[in-house]
């Protein structure tokens, strides 16, 4: 944490923990969060849980 918010992952509620849950158990398992720094999020999910990734573009990411 950094003035009192957190560094990387966060929700839109300061009170909502869960992403930097999943944050942390991401980072523990590759050893550090200096590894996962910058990585993709539905690569992250899917390796939590088992799944198949499946990036969606919204059309207003396509047209970046």
């Amino acid at each position: 944490m950094r003035d009192d918010e957190f560094v990387f992952g966060r929700a839109m509620d300061k009170y909502e923990l869960w992403p930097n849950i999943l944050e942390k158990a991401w980072a523990k398992r590759f050893g550090s969060y200096e590894i996962i720094e910058g990585g993709h999020v539905h690569l992250a999910l899917a390796e939590l849980t088992n799944g198949v990734p499946k990036l969606i573009l919204t059309e207003q990411e396509r047209n970046l």
